[in-house]
């Protein structure tokens, strides 16, 4: 203990993998002695379960629809991460917290400022999916190149060796995109807090309510990481794939994650296009996947719930804006539906759909 409580005093005199941690740990800003004699201790009692599930790793990546691109295996054996289960390995320099956090323009809530003001996990960095995005697109946050993804997730100090866990401010609402995302651009060991910041507050665990600036971004300048993306384009639907989909029902079901108001076209769509949805489509809000504390339903519900809409022929997700459409994929990914396949995403979303009007509406 005395040693370690030498490194943190004189950082200079830690390896690189050491820096890094105490790079991604600067995001608390207020992190005091006491609390890293407390993650130290949490970490040699931590040992066993994470060489425990190092084990179980493999059956998960191999299953998985990402692409296997040399990255370290992972510390979880499922897409779904428990608070319990990240408090294990939060002192693990391996392990890439990220806040995802991002709200509906009605809410007038900001994830970036919320982030800033904390509370969050500790060491955790915000991802901005306004920001690491297709910024030439006029519709919202379309997905970003490969290069231009590399370059965002390098500045956040995450590289293809680490095991990320991504959650949100509401429970499970804008983090399944960033997982999504990060398992377009090939990255295996990409994960979800069940649950997402709530669950983690309610079990107790610490948070960092220090505030950090917008340029800290819990970036660590000092040790600068290199991430390489490799795009699987087959998980990505155009708007003229997605006609087609729809017009040959046996290429796969179209599952639309907004609200039955929206989807029927009872209620006005937020974006002020037009209401309603695709011909052809099927609605799974995604409310429906998830319980009363805002965390996934078990596996075995989720595919009783997805099971009749044939997924094993493959499936397409879309929603507002392609957000919401990811809970959806995560879903199907918990319920063993994990091939690119089952994975499609329509990326424009209702969006694009709806704000042209070339493209058929139905209302209910």
């Amino acid at each position: 203990l005395r040693q370690q409580l030498h490194h943190y005093l004189h950082p200079s005199s830690l390896s690189a993998p050491h820096r890094k941690l105490q790079g991604k740990a600067a995001a608390a800003r207020c992190t005091g002695i006491f609390g890293l004699i407390g993650g130290l201790l949490l970490h040699r009692r931590s040992q066993e379960p994470v060489r425990h599930l190092h084990g179980q790793a493999a059956a998960f990546g191999s299953s998985s629809v990402s692409s296997s691109s040399g990255t370290a295996p992972s510390l979880f054996s499922s897409a779904l991460v428990e608070a319990g289960e990240l408090e294990a390995v939060l002192s693990n320099p391996n392990v890439a917290i990220v806040d995802a956090s991002w709200h509906m323009p009605a809410s007038k809530r900001k994830g970036a400022e919320e982030y800033r003001k904390g509370p969050r996990i500790p060491g955790a960095v915000f991802f901005d999916i306004d920001k690491a995005c297709d910024v030439e697109s006029d519709l919202p946050h379309m997905l970003p190149s490969a290069e231009e993804f590399s370059e965002y997730v390098s500045k956040l100090g995450i590289s293809n060796s680490d095991s990320i866990v991504v959650y949100d401010a509401v429970g499970i609402f804008s983090a399944p995109r960033v997982w999504w995302m990060f398992t377009y651009f090939g990255h295996r060991n990409v994960h979800v807090l069940d649950g997402g910041l709530p669950a983690w507050r309610a079990k107790g665990l610490a948070t960092d309510t220090s505030t950090c600036n917008e340029e800290d971004n819990g970036r660590d300048s000092s040790s600068p990481q290199a991430f390489e993306a490799k795009e699987r384009k087959e998980m990505l639907v155009s708007i003229e794939q997605l006609q087609n989909i729809l017009q040959d029902g046996s290429a796969g079901a179209v599952l639309d994650a907004r609200s039955k108001g929206r989807f029927s076209g009872k209620e006005p769509d937020p974006r002020g296009v037009r209401p309603g949805h695709m011909p052809g489509a099927s609605n799974v809000p995604f409310g429906e996947l998830l319980d009363s504390n805002g965390m996934m339903l078990p596996p075995i519900d989720l595919k009783s719930k997805l099971q009749p809409f044939n997924p094993e022929a493959g499936v397409v997700t879309t929603c507002g804006s392609g957000v919401t459409a990811c809970i959806i994929s995560l879903a199907l990914h918990q319920a063993g539906y994990r091939e690119a396949r089952h994975q499609r995403v329509y990326d424009g979303a209702w969006a694009e759909w709806g704000g042209a009007d070339a493209y058929p509406v139905v209302k209910e």
